[in-house]
């Protein structure tokens, strides 16, 4: 009765944990899912759960990559605010000098036309005064008495006045002037200091900028560590048991029966000639396509090119090979474990194609484990480990291999 009661409760596991999906909170127990789905056994077991704690996963990753994104924009912008605030106070401060020299030639200014004004006061004193030691104090009624006529008398009088007020006027002009460069001087100094103020105000404000661009720096710093995290989980998530094992002796062909019609490094001249990193394999739709070697699904998507790809990764004695499918019908999980000569994919016509076929290219890593070439790709997700499209790289390092030379086959054979 014990052992039916112990089945009873395996099988009710069983179920709960192929029913358990998306809708479990994963982020509260991370840790108990990422023990239960490490191991190839338990993830079978547990289906549903583990993919769905899979798909969390990388709605995580993907998550802090959106919010890593966000935080770029927000640091550029930051740094576009404080490039304006630096120019803005760089252009303040040159307009400040511009009004401290300006007052400085009003004070200039002032200060000649008072000392004008006291020269001509000045002068008048010393011709008054001239005048009355000359004649004594009856100088001017001398001067008037002189006259010889009437006309001569009314002459001298007007001479007289207009003397005294030509220098009035001058006097008065003088006067004015100053007063109008005091105000002027008033006016530049409110201006100078409403300039500083503004430009107390800017320096505050990029002293601000600056403490933010930090805090983005260090939550940005935060959200790749976060990547980081969830990337080492998916790392270690069902592909613990293929990073340990051991290779493949040796490779097989992707696909059985197949024709080349086209290879690397170029199309053929029927299909426009150009650049062409791989090797075109037309069969079929719904052709089987299989693992070249025991390995791991290290990506799979859609590209407009490509169409439906997948990436896998394979060690073969002390180098990493991965390749890139491109055209398929459909395709193995992410993160899966592969066995040589399990079906992965099937051909298609998905993306950039003519017909039914499975476009294969070819990447060595020399001297790299499967784990850094699987840490590699989770940390920038380049479908071409820096590569590029159109470059071939280094063997010393990372390069592509003719696929159709990796294969054995030459153009246009059918196999």
């Amino acid at each position: 009765m014990k052992k039916k009661s112990l089945l009873l409760f395996f099988a009710l596991t069983l179920i709960f944990g192929q029913s358990i999906g998306a809708n479990t909170n994963f982020s509260k127990n991370e840790a108990y899912y990422q023990k239960l789905c490490a191991k190839r056994s338990s993830f079978k077991a547990n289906k549903s759960t583990c993919e769905a704690f899979e798909a969390y996963l990388k709605k995580q990753a993907k998550d802090s990559d959106a919010s890593a994104k966000n935080i770029k924009d927000q640091i550029a912008s930051t740094k576009n605010d404080i490039s304006k605030l630096i120019e803005l106070i760089k252009e303040n401060g040159l307009v400040i000098e511009k009004k401290k020299k300006q007052i400085a030639t009003t004070e200039n200014d002032i200060k000649t036309k008072e000392a004008e004004i006291e020269l001509l006061e000045d002068e008048i004193i010393e011709r008054l005064a001239l005048m009355q030691e000359m004649s004594g104090e009856n100088f001017m009624v001398d001067f008037l008495m002189s006259s010889t006529s009437l006309d001569d008398l009314l002459t001298k009088i007007d001479g007289v006045t207009a003397i005294n007020n030509s220098n009035n006027e001058v006097i008065t002009d003088l006067d004015y002037v100053k007063k109008e460069l005091a105000k002027k001087q008033k006016a530049l100094k409110e201006e100078k200091k409403k300039l500083e103020e503004a430009k107390k105000e800017q320096s505050q404000m990029l002293k601000d900028y600056r403490s933010k661009e930090s805090e983005l720096f260090a939550k940005l710093e935060e959200e790749h560590k976060k990547k980081a995290i969830y990337n080492t989980k998916l790392d270690n998530l069902n592909v613990s048991d293929v990073t340990g094992s051991k290779g493949s002796k040796g490779w097989i062909r992707p696909v059985s029966h197949a024709t080349v019609t086209a290879i690397a490094w170029y199309y053929p001249a029927s299909f426009g000639g150009g650049w062409h990193p791989g090797i075109d394999l037309a069969n079929s739709m719904g052709t089987p396509i299989k693992a070249p070697a025991n390995g791991v699904v290290l990506a799979h998507g859609q590209a407009s090119g490509y169409g439906n790809y997948m990436i896998t990764a394979h060690q073969m004695g002390n180098d990493t090979y991965t390749f890139i499918y491109g055209h398929m019908s459909g395709f193995a999980s992410f993160g899966s474990s592969i066995k040589q000569g399990q079906t992965i994919a099937y051909i298609g016509s998905t993306g950039n194609s003519t017909g039914p076929h499975l476009h294969f290219e070819v990447f060595r890593h020399k001297g790299k484990s499967l784990k850094s070439v699987i840490n590699r790709y989770r940390s920038g997700g380049d479908l071409y480990f820096g590569l590029g499209y159109n470059s071939i790289g280094s063997c010393s390092s990372v390069c592509r291999l003719k696929p159709h030379e990796f294969l054995g086959l030459r153009s246009g054979q059918v196999f």
